[in-house]
């Protein structure tokens, strides 16, 4: 069985982003993600095909931070690729779906505990405005969830745990919430969780 290579690049479209793409595709990648602005992934994909190449996969992203030269070498290897942080899983049709950031994981009792994950599930409770999940020091299981929540209802740490327990795995479930009246954000709306660690 030979070893399938994936090729994801994203951001606009581009000459740069073809010039990618067809890179990739004599590369021997031959499954690409396409995220292009207003081109249709087929489209693109049938033009690769016509100049002989199984997939394409388009860009445009520039990984070369000439003012943080050392945040540059940090993020792209010796072979030009460019490390997210980002992490995925690829279902049975090959779409790829983002279950968070590498460095916000953590680890219960050997199990991978993703907080943007745990995250959603939460956010689906009615009294439930914003949350944010952590991993905190456990003597028996190493790490478990600890969640900062703004309530926009009356629930309790007790039945906010329940009400989790009853939805998700035991594991991802967190140990503690504390509630807050607002969470800390950027400028762009994300919560800075380095400000609740």
């Amino acid at each position: 069985m030979s070893e399938q290579r994936t090729a994801l690049v994203t951001g606009g479209g581009s000459g740069i982003g073809r010039a990618i793409a067809q890179r990739l595709a004599q590369d021997g990648f031959a499954t690409a993600v396409l995220d292009l602005n207003g081109d249709a992934a087929e489209q693109v994909a049938e033009e690769s095909r016509q100049k002989g190449h199984e997939s394409a996969a388009f860009g445009g992203v520039d990984v070369y931070d000439r003012a943080h030269p050392e945040a540059t070498a940090e993020a792209v290897d010796e072979d030009g690729w460019l490390h997210t942080g980002d992490l995925g899983t690829l279902d049975g049709r090959g779409h790829l779906r983002i279950v968070g950031r590498k460095k916000d994981m953590f680890l219960v009792g050997g199990f991978n505990a993703y907080p943007a994950e745990i995250e959603g599930f939460l956010l689906r409770h009615p009294a439930v405005a914003q949350v944010a999940v952590i991993g905190v020091p456990d003597a028996r299981m190493g790490q478990v969830g600890k969640a900062f929540v703004e309530r926009h209802g009356p629930v309790t740490e007790a039945e906010l745990i329940g009400w989790a327990h009853e939805r998700m795995a035991g594991f991802k479930v967190p140990r503690s919430v504390e509630f807050r009246e607002e969470l800390p954000l950027s400028a762009t709306g994300k919560v800075m969780k380095d400000h609740l660690r």
